[in-house]
């Protein structure tokens, strides 16, 4: 049908591949991060003549999903994992092989035998996901992206080599392509991750960087970086500043509704009944979040006299078996100390609402999300004095030195006598970004770059093979 000159314009796309955070239940910072800001642009999109699909990505087709905001694991999965974690505890108890336990009854955080219905499911779900697509019961299938569209990648390492072929396809059409970067961490520091990952970071990151037509970065701190990594190692492109952006991340419990999902009551009891005060630590164990500082500086105010008590909650990273023997054999835990490392969102709220300070002692961060949900919280922040941490906290949060954890014990103990850093701002008067502002930012970096007069795919000619 020909078009007739009183139509509406076609709305230009914005096309979110958030394939991992969409097939998965994961729920930690980055994926937080892709379910918020996808969930807020998809509502905000029309009245900016944009549409935003939210897409995962298989077998060289685009499907489009619905986005979730928050929590996305099932509490029928959550009881039943937890009912085969008591019976197998039980049967498993008059048998002393550490390897029967840890195949069969897996440590928190971690999948161990539970990846095998998971495996299952999706490769059933997957199989019959074109079937299901043309009975309308499953999402439906993606045109590729072409000319007036614009496809952002959501997640780090989210491309294999052979998958790159989607993002020169896009290209090919005439599409532009962005991508949402939270750190370069993996590139500067290595040695802070498993090699594999590190090699696959540096890899991925490269490669992207070949491609991409522009990039937005969770903090301006991370946007220099980036701009100036890439203006270092990648020579083969012509880059502009107008290439590089950054938004500044919202707090995703200010929607969150704790009353529709229970909160354990093992959970309930470390808050009740205590005079103590009660510092939060919110991070995944792997020493980026420098857990074993957080935990000397406690100890020396324990030794001190100092009845405050410490809530680590995070779940299971890598490098951390030292960290995590440390704490599961503390003379503390249960008392003092308490570790928990499977909480849901209803259950992290439940924390910071009962909290009364969080110490936030990382060595690096693209943004510190905890930091931002400790002040929305009115918690008093103690930070690591690091660049990033005084760009998102500024002079509401106080700040300690990574050089000597008597620094940090010093606070924790002037905190529980009642002393206060009087340079540090009421959290109250914080400016906190919600994540429908943080959206809208997004949205608008995105619409000038389509509409920008030289808003066209950087060409495949000048792209170092992949």
């Amino acid at each position: 049908m020909p078009k007739r000159a009183d139509d509406p314009p076609p709305k230009q796309r914005i096309i979110f591949d958030g394939t991992h955070t969409f097939q998965s239940g994961a729920n930690t910072g980055i994926q937080r991060v892709v379910r918020n800001l996808t969930y807020e642009a998809a509502k905000i999109a029309a009245s900016r003549q944009l549409s935003c699909l939210a897409v995962v990505r298989h077998k060289k087709r685009y499907f489009v999903t619905k986005p979730q905001q928050g929590d996305s694991r099932s509490a029928l999965w959550e009881a039943t994992v937890n009912g085969y974690r008591s019976l197998m505890g039980a049967l498993l108890a008059p048998f002393p092989f550490p390897r029967l336990h840890r195949q069969l009854l897996p440590p928190r955080g971690r999948r161990g035998i539970f990846n095998l219905p998971y495996l299952l499911g999706r490769f059933a779900y997957r199989t019959c996901r074109a079937s299901l697509c043309r009975l309308g019961l499953a999402e439906h299938y993606l045109a590729k992206p072409s000319a007036g569209d614009l496809l952002v990648i959501m997640e780090v390492n989210s491309y294999r080599d052979a998958d790159w072929k989607f993002i020169d396809a896009a290209h090919e059409r005439g599409a532009l392509v962005g991508a949402v970067i939270y750190d370069l961490i993996p590139l500067h520091h290595p040695e802070l991750f498993n090699a594999k990952h590190a090699a696959k970071f540096h890899q991925w990151f490269h490669e992207l960087a070949e491609r991409a037509d522009f990039f937005v970065c969770i903090s301006d701190t991370v946007r220099q970086d980036v701009e100036q990594y890439v203006q270092k190692h990648i020579t083969t492109r012509d880059w502009r500043p107008e290439q590089f952006h950054h938004i500044r991340l919202g707090a995703d419990f200010a929607t969150a509704q704790p009353a529709e999902k229970s909160v354990r009551a093992s959970v309930e009891r470390y808050f009740q009944n205590t005079a103590a005060p009660t510092f939060l630590s919110v991070g995944t164990i792997e020493p980026r979040k420098n857990h074993r500082y957080l935990l000397d500086a406690f100890e020396l105010a324990w030794a001190r006299g100092a009845q405050t008590r410490l809530c680590i909650v995070g779940r299971v990273g890598w490098h951390c078996e030292e960290m995590v023997g440390r704490m599961m054999n503390h003379p503390e835990l249960g008392q003092r100390l308490v570790w928990f490392n499977d909480l849901s969102d209803a259950e992290l709220t439940y924390c910071y609402q009962h909290a009364e300070a969080l110490a936030f002692p990382s060595l690096m961060e693209g943004f510190g999300l905890p930091l931002v949900e400790g002040l929305q919280h009115g918690l008093t922040v103690l930070a690591s004095d690091i660049p990033i941490h005084r760009e998102v906290g500024g002079e509401f949060c106080d700040y300690f030195s990574l050089d000597d954890p008597q620094e940090l014990a010093a606070k924790v103990v002037q905190l529980e006598a009642g002393r206060q850093s009087p340079a540090v701002r009421a959290a109250r008067h914080y400016p906190m970004t919600t994540w429908r502002e943080t959206a809208t930012q997004f949205i608008d970096i995105c619409r000038r770059q389509l509409t920008a007069p030289n808003a066209q795919p950087q060409p495949a000619s000048t792209r170092r093979a992949a």
